[in-house]
């Protein structure tokens, strides 16, 4: 069975909550195609998350994303969540 498509968006990455619910825990399978997009910028320190990783690009556009994560602008990320199969707000 091929996999799914997950979106992630998160407003924080929250240690506390982190290991319960997020993909590594959930029962996403290896086949799934997992993307996280974080609306704010994290804090440092944060452990990765597994699948591709975006930056929310705001309207000032001030935010810097770490190493490994990509900035992504609102219209692509419309496109994104009409891609998916699911999406899962945090």
């Amino acid at each position: 069975m091929p996999g799914r498509k997950l979106l992630y968006l998160l407003r924080t990455v929250d240690a506390a909550h982190r290991d319960s619910l997020l993909p590594q825990s959930t029962s996403s399978t290896p086949q799934d195609d997992i993307s996280v997009v974080l609306l704010h910028a994290p804090t440092p320190g944060v452990a990765p998350i597994p699948g591709r990783m975006y930056l929310l690009q705001g309207e000032s556009g001030a935010a810097i994303p770490p190493s490994g994560v990509s900035t992504l602008s609102y219209s692509d990320l419309l496109k994104l969540i009409f891609e998916v199969d699911s999406t899962i707000v945090l």
